[in-house]
């Protein structure tokens, strides 16, 4: 027996519905539960407050940096990768360099202390030549150093596949045509690339606006200070609960905003009609200079890249290791972590696909 319409359409509407309702549930009810320590003198008083616009500016002009410097050094990475499709290690320098991602933030910012700190791995290297590189690494930048480190190799990523979208038969034509990789990446190239840019600097200016760690642990004081840290602060020092809600209030608000600000750019990306993109046959691969200026980006964004991880490994296996293997709290801390984790991300993934079923349903 077949569905009726009005069934069906029920059927498709309650994931997303049920999921979304639980995300407002829970925004809403934090918020709620924290405004109603405070009352309404106090919330005025903390919009009054010349700190309350310090942190929002501070916290803006951090993430709008990071977001500039993450993705315009990734364009020309990613076009060197995508330029370069067959040479040996490729597919593992590629996955490597998802290393940042997943690698704990405090983790990953003492790596980039052992390097480019005043005592780091850069200034020894450095030394014998009389030259120092004085990076102030607890302050904006530090933060933006920080967050370079893990946005690059994730805007590179996001970006590769924009090539994908680039048929042989395009490539073919350019090359009849004799364009020079100037011209191929402003007619062809870019246009592909603006597809994904939206989408791409949406979630890396999230990423940065909402940094916690990052900003906690290179932040150098109040003159650095995100909303993410001042709520911390709000509640963990001072427990001014007013401040706080009025801080997640203007992130939740601020966070939306610049999503909505970007989303009309943003659309579904169809497969292409073509077979899948080799761009080894785009005309401008055979050159000297272009092979290496493709490999000395690669070669660059990797020692950036892999440099604090090598730094922190070494620095690691110089330590206790068999003192820090065999401690039960270290075993009992990452069986919290996983438990954590594996909750965190099944309960994601369900919202996930009830809203994305729905979403389907709905187009």
């Amino acid at each position: 027996m077949s569905l009726t319409l009005n069934t069906r359409w029920q059927l498709g509407l309650w994931p997303g519905a049920m999921a979304l309702f639980l995300l407002t549930a829970v925004i809403a009810g934090s918020l709620t539960a924290v405004s109603a320590l405070s009352d309404t003198a106090s919330i005025i008083a903390t919009l009054r407050d010349p700190y309350f616009f310090q942190v929002v500016r501070f916290t803006l002009w951090q993430a709008t940096l990071s977001t500039l410097i993450s993705v315009i050094l990734a364009v020309p990475v990613a076009r060197a990768y995508a330029r370069r499709p067959a040479f040996a290690g490729r597919k593992i320098l590629i996955t490597l360099m998802g290393l940042p991602v997943v690698m704990p933030v405090i983790v990953a910012v003492f790596g980039i202390v052992a390097v480019y700190g005043r005592s780091g791995l850069l200034n020894f290297l450095l030394q014998p030549t009389g030259v120092s590189v004085p990076i102030e690494l607890y302050g904006l930048t530090g933060i933006l150093l920080a967050h370079t480190f893990f946005n690059l190799p994730l805007a590179v990523r996001l970006l590769l596949p924009a090539w994908d979208q680039i048929t042989n038969e395009t490539w073919r034509t350019a090359s009849t045509l004799g364009m020079s990789s100037t011209q191929l990446f402003r007619f062809i190239e870019w246009p592909a690339l603006s597809a994904f840019l939206p989408g791409v600097i949406v979630v890396i200016f999230l990423l940065c606006f909402t940094s916690f760690a990052v900003v906690l642990t290179l932040g150098g004081g109040p003159a650095a200070t995100t909303i993410e840290v001042a709520i911390y602060q709000a509640l963990r020092f001072e427990f001014d609960p007013a401040q706080a809600a009025v801080l997640a209030l203007a992130q939740l608000l601020l966070c939306a905003g610049s999503a909505l600000l970007l989303i009309r750019w943003m659309r579904v990306l169809t497969q292409t009609s073509g077979r899948k993109s080799d761009s080894r046959a785009r005309p401008d691969t055979g050159t000297r200079a272009g092979r290496l200026f493709d490999f000395g980006v690669i070669g660059l964004c990797g020692l950036f890249v892999f440099t604090p991880v090598a730094a922190l490994v070494t620095s690691g296996l110089r330590g206790p290791v068999a003192t820090v293997l065999l401690d039960t709290d270290l075993w009992q801390a990452a069986a919290r972590s996983l438990g954590i984790a594996l909750t965190a991300t099944s309960l994601a993934g369900i919202m996930a696909l009830g809203i994305a079923t729905t979403a389907r349903f709905l187009v």
